[in-house]
């Protein structure tokens, strides 16, 4: 019996019923067939703050349905990472509000060629006899990966003196709340990133960031690894460089019922995407050793490993501490420990 509908479903009534809108599904569906015409379809994989569909006779028209209170839209930010990241990054135009109460912001986004790193993941672990590299996917899908990361680096960014601290603080808030409520394991680990955290903030550079890469929101030509797009960027902030890396596990391995297990190639593409950034450090860091440069990055990733994962978006009752039984506490204890 195929429960792949039923599932599909259960996202789409989870985010209306959570998100507070007196807007329905239905009416956004309407909306988008009056702008794009039929047929009309909801994407394989939606996210926890927004509804999402694909409208039109080609099915070249995205429209997203997002949360004003979770997951708003910045327009400015959204310039900056388009010209960071250009076409990799999809172009999309505002279409205003649906619902009355806790309207829904509505955005028209381009369709981006390939299709979701967790897509072409399964697919190729379902297949039988296939002839596409595996390693080499893997390899492409992560160099490009650090390519991303190093252009953000190119053009780091400034923030005034009250933005910076601002930002300093609200790490160190999240940083006191997980103190309080992760088990014990992972106190001393909390205690020396908190004892250093000032150093990302002296002679360390502020980049734009994702906040939020992983499989789903990455696209690649399935045949080749090669990036396509990167998607849904509404999380995204900045931060002191390094803080997103977190994301890049996500493609090195997999977290499997008895824990998280990398793939066998993972040691050489791990040893491609290192070397691309130590490269890339250098010559936008001069003013630091490379141990220096990798002391703060290996900092900044585990900072970004404990932001993360270390609390539970979209449930409902806002953010909170994760907990044992958690999957994401299964992910602290794979990268942290």
């Amino acid at each position: 019996m195929d429960t792949t509908n039923d599932t599909l479903d259960d996202s789409i009534f989870d985010f209306f019923s959570k998100c507070g809108t007196d807007a329905t599904r239905q009416e956004c569906d309407r909306l988008a067939v009056s702008l794009a015409g039929h047929p009309i379809a909801p994407v394989p994989v939606q996210g926890a703050c927004s509804y999402t569909v694909v409208a039109g006779p080609t099915q070249d028209a995205i429209f997203q349905f997002r949360s004003l209170q979770e997951s708003p839209i910045d327009p400015k930010l959204l310039q900056l990472v388009k010209e960071i990241h250009g076409d990799l990054v999809p172009t999309t135009i505002p279409y205003g509000t649906i619902g009355n109460d806790s309207p829904l912001q509505v955005v028209l986004m381009q369709k981006l060629p390939g299709i979701t790193h967790l897509e072409a993941r399964l697919a190729m672990a379902s297949s039988i006899g296939h002839s596409v590299d595996q390693g080499m996917v893997k390899q492409n899908t992560v160099t490009d990966l650090a390519q991303c990361f190093i252009a953000e680096l190119e053009k780091a960014q400034r923030l005034s003196h009250s933005e910076i601290r601002s930002l300093r603080d609200d790490i160190e808030k999240k940083l006191e709340i997980l103190l309080r409520n992760l088990p014990d394991r992972f106190k001393e680990v909390i205690k020396d990133i908190r004892t250093s955290l000032d150093s990302l903030f002296t002679k360390w550079p502020l980049t734009l960031s994702h906040e939020d890469l992983t499989e789903m929101n990455v696209l690649i030509n399935p045949s080749t690894g090669h990036l396509t797009g990167i998607v849904d960027w509404n999380n995204a902030r900045i931060v002191p460089f390094g803080l997103g890396l977190y994301g890049v596990e996500s493609f090195l391995g997999t977290m499997e019922n008895n824990g998280w297990k990398y793939y066998s190639n993972v040691e050489q593409i791990r040893v491609t995407f290192q070397e691309l950034l130590r490269t890339a450090m250098a010559k936008n860091l001069p003013d630091l050793s490379e141990a220096e440069a990798h002391s703060k990055l290996m900092l900044a990733k585990r900072l970004g490993f404990l932001l993360h994962y270390g609390f539970v978006f979209g449930d409902g009752d806002g953010e909170r501490p994760v907990k044992e039984g958690d999957r994401n506490m299964m992910y602290l204890e794979a990268f942290l420990l």
